[in-house]
């Protein structure tokens, strides 16, 4: 199954069987143009511990970097029904703000724009900063809830990095 979502829930498809449900959630993923701004990660959360009675393996997909509201209590509650799997994706650009110059950045969930230097050895060490402070928060929180947490580079073979976090899962058992 698949929950899209951005601050709200976008798209929402029961689990199912079948090479033909498989291509619908493709098809939707692909094709999914969501109306809401921003995102809101507690609000999903809350929306699939409702939505979804049968226990599941559920795997949160997202950069974590602007999840909207405190979370912490709604990803407890879908854990303690679910086993929680948070998986962040992210690119080198990310982490470390590479030396360009004046950029223009524009903010894909509020659509606002503005320059910053980055040039600038203290706009790229605050930011660095910020950045893994976030992760480390995100990391933490699902730690606490009893949910794995996985980061995964878009350069690296994500087949082998689920196959890592099974093989983890696995020796716990």
């Amino acid at each position: 199954g698949m929950i899209l979502f951005s601050d709200q829930s976008e798209t929402f498809i029961p689990p199912k069987k079948g090479r033909n449900h498989i291509l619908r959630l493709i098809r939707d993923l692909v094709d999914t143009e969501p109306q809401g701004k921003g995102t809101d990660l507690g609000k999903v959360l809350r929306h699939l511990t409702n939505v979804l009675k049968k226990r599941s393996i559920v795997f949160v997909l997202s950069d974590f970097m602007n999840t909207g509201e405190d979370y912490q209590d709604a990803l407890s509650i879908a854990r303690r029904r679910h086993d929680v799997v948070g998986v962040h994706l992210y690119d080198d650009r990310e982490v470390e703000l590479p030396n360009m110059g004046h950029v223009r950045v524009l903010d894909a969930e509020s659509g606002q724009s503005s320059w910053i230097d980055t040039a600038n050895k203290q706009t790229r060490i605050a930011y660095g900063k910020w950045y893994h402070e976030n992760l480390r928060n995100t990391k933490q929180m699902f730690i606490k809830s009893g949910a794995d947490f996985l980061s995964i580079n878009t350069k690296s073979s994500y087949v082998q990095a689920l196959l890592g976090l099974f093989n983890r899962r696995a020796s716990r058992a």
